[in-house]
């Protein structure tokens, strides 16, 4: 098979594995969460975020870089899957001990404890099934990692729901994440043996110090991220209880997959970034702008309408005791355009070799986001928190921007945004005069003003529109293709 075919055709499998999978959890979690409400969705959000912070350390980047070696080479593979398999059972025994010692170590609800117990079992059984994930990545086999996640996640989904039915038990409805996560394990584990014979299990101490310090960078990237993503919700809990933390885990499930996306964006533009930072800088640079004129005409927009119609969406998905979760909704749905700001950024600065500061900026930022939230959720619980992430979010883009500015390229960003900024404040000021009319009156007249706005404004240009069209195409080449606008960088961006 052709590269590029065999590129698009793993890229369909692991989109529509992660879209779908993603879909079913979402679905399960709303059912959930309407059944038993904020508490128990608190002790589960809780219990999830400590588990999968500290269940991090299973993999240690390991993963990550078994890709890359066995991808070089793929003799390699039993030494690589035996050896650093069986360290990650290992490692998955010990930290399990430790979410066991501090389950009962705590002051805890026993509710609780039995919750972050399960939760442990499941993120342990999880982060080994990954490791079979990534074999499967590096034989270029995507459709088994995609048959993993889509199984896994319809276990979950079938299992709790029907415990929901049966027993309207919050404690053995969790029992099915645990369930789920060895299933996949078993799974990933056959397939493995079947399609690339048995691993050699045994400890190679050196080539496993080795491995160790050779993955060390992808273990660094993934443990901020996991810092990032939980530590909130965990410090929340600590200071506010576990309803607290369910009424804002309750809207920060739903941007995660709304912002899930802007992740396919970011993946599908990406590889197309690194090949013109060797080809051409003059067209990847252009890329770059064009990609975030996309997340502040078309992102930015949606970001809108999100705050506007918070209210309507929170109560049609969880139900009105999470009456609380429209404020968080409405802070945190900002979030979405700097998420896919930072996205690009990130992206350009990647692919021009400085991954070491862009590593540093993060680490910056995430520190600041942990003082944020030990100042702001004391005082102000969830909605403290929910300012806390977008202030991190806002910061992130604003160091990255101007490390990028100075070192690769000045990108017009807050003149490309004035049009769009605009035409939200516009639909803003259009809905809050509105609002004592009914959302399904509302929510259409403010989308009419915001996309007025973007042309009345210059936000949107006809190059745009042809930008959309083409990252929609199968040839990812035609995203830069000179033809549409040759004079794009020569003009003044609107």
């Amino acid at each position: 098979m052709k590269t590029e075919k065999l590129i698009i055709k793993n890229t369909f499998y692991l989109t529509a594995g992660k879209g779908l999978g993603d879909l079913l959890t979402f679905l399960f979690l709303i059912y959930f969460a309407r059944i038993f409400g904020t508490d128990i969705l608190g002790k589960y959000g809780f219990a999830m975020s400590l588990c999968g912070l500290l269940t991090v350390f299973v993999s240690l980047g390991l993963n990550s870089y078994m890709v890359r070696d066995i991808s070089q080479d793929k003799t390699r593979n039993a030494k690589y899957v035996g050896n650093l398999l069986t360290t990650q059972v290992v490692l998955a025994v010990l930290i399990w001990i430790l979410i066991l010692s501090i389950a009962f170590a705590l002051n805890l609800p026993t509710d609780t404890r039995i919750i972050l117990v399960l939760m442990g079992g499941f993120h342990v059984f999880l982060k080994l099934s990954t490791h079979f994930g990534s074999v499967f990545r590096a034989h270029e086999d995507m459709h088994y990692t995609a048959l993993l996640e889509i199984f896994h996640k319809i276990l979950i989904l079938g299992l709790g729901i029907s415990s929901i039915l049966l027993w309207k038990n919050p404690v053995i409805t969790l029992a099915a994440y645990p369930i789920s996560s060895f299933a996949r394990f078993a799974l990933g584990f056959f397939i493995c043996v079947k399609k690339y014979g048995w691993p050699d299990l045994k400890f190679d101490y050196g080539f496993i110090k080795d491995s160790l310090i050779q993955a060390n960078p992808f273990f660094i990237g993934a443990l901020l991220e996991q810092f990032y993503d939980r530590i909130g919700l965990i410090i929340l809990t600590f200071f506010n209880g576990e309803s607290a933390a369910g009424v804002y885990w309750a809207a920060d499930r739903l941007l995660a997959a709304l912002s899930a996306g802007l992740g396919i964006f970011g993946a599908a533009t990406f590889p197309v970034m690194a090949r013109l930072s060797a080809e051409s800088k003059e067209a990847l640079f252009k890329l770059s702008e064009r990609s975030i004129r996309f997340m502040l005409i078309a992102v930015l927009p949606f970001a809108t309408l999100l705050y506007v119609a918070a209210r309507p969406i929170m109560l049609l998905l969880y139900g009105n005791r999470f009456v609380e979760s429209i404020l968080i909704l409405k802070i945190i749905s900002w979030r979405l355009v700097f998420i896919g700001i930072n996205l690009v950024l990130s992206s350009l600065l990647l692919v021009t070799f400085h991954q070491r500061e862009w590593v540093k900026i993060k680490l910056l930022v995430y520190v600041g986001y942990g003082i944020f939230c030990l100042i702001l959720i004391p005082r102000y619980s969830y909605v403290g928190l929910a300012y806390a992430k977008l202030f991190a979010e806002i910061l992130l883009v604003l160091v990255a921007y101007a490390y990028a500015r100075k070192t690769v390229h000045d990108i017009p960003m807050f003149k490309m945004a004035n049009g769009s900024v605009l035409a939200c404040l516009l639909a803003i000021l259009v809905s809050y005069l509105m609002a004592n009319i009914a959302w399904w009156l509302t929510v259409p007249v403010v989308v009419m003003v915001c996309v007025s706005g973007l042309f009345l404004f210059k936000g949107i240009a006809l190059h745009d529109l042809v930008f959309f069209k083409n990252i929609m195409m199968t040839n990812t080449a035609a995203v830069v293709d000179e033809q549409d606008d040759s004079g794009y960088l020569r003009k003044p961006v609107p």
